[in-house]
């Protein structure tokens, strides 16, 4: 079974992995095209593609950092958009962020990006007091 790559790794790297477990390595460049195919399926076949919190939580983080629950957890409702999907912004975070305009199934261009992933993303929010845990 092949190992499928969607970053952009150096050669040396994927041809190492590619010996150590003895398979192929398959780089998927147009990984976006995938995210938007399966996001247009799942909103048009289930109801609960997206989803919203009904209240603001009452999570505070501390002057710790420690996350205090003050009151109750807010209320996700599960929705679809239907035929109002387009167009939509998507925004990838993983080590990096990455930012889509996506205008139908077939058009999409790429806005900008960031060196910024996710977990740098939460931890400045987290210092300024501007996440609210949702769960």
């Amino acid at each position: 079974m092949p190992i499928l790559s969607t970053g952009v790794y150096n050669d040396t790297f994927l041809k190492f992995i590619s010996t150590c477990f003895n398979t192929k390595i398959v780089k998927c460049r147009e990984y976006m095209r995938f995210v938007i195919t399966a996001i247009d399926y799942l909103n048009s076949t289930t109801n609960d593609c997206f989803f919203s919190l009904d209240r603001k939580s009452d999570n505070i983080i501390n002057y710790t950092g420690k996350l205090k629950s003050c009151g109750s957890k807010p209320i996700q409702q599960f929705f679809s958009q239907r035929e109002d999907l387009y167009p939509y912004l998507l925004v990838n975070l993983r080590s990096g962020a990455s930012f889509t305009k996506v205008e139908s199934k077939t058009k999409s261009t790429r806005l900008s990006g960031s060196s910024i992933g996710s977990n740098v993303f939460l931890g400045i929010l987290r210092l300024t007091n501007m996440f609210n845990d949702p769960t």
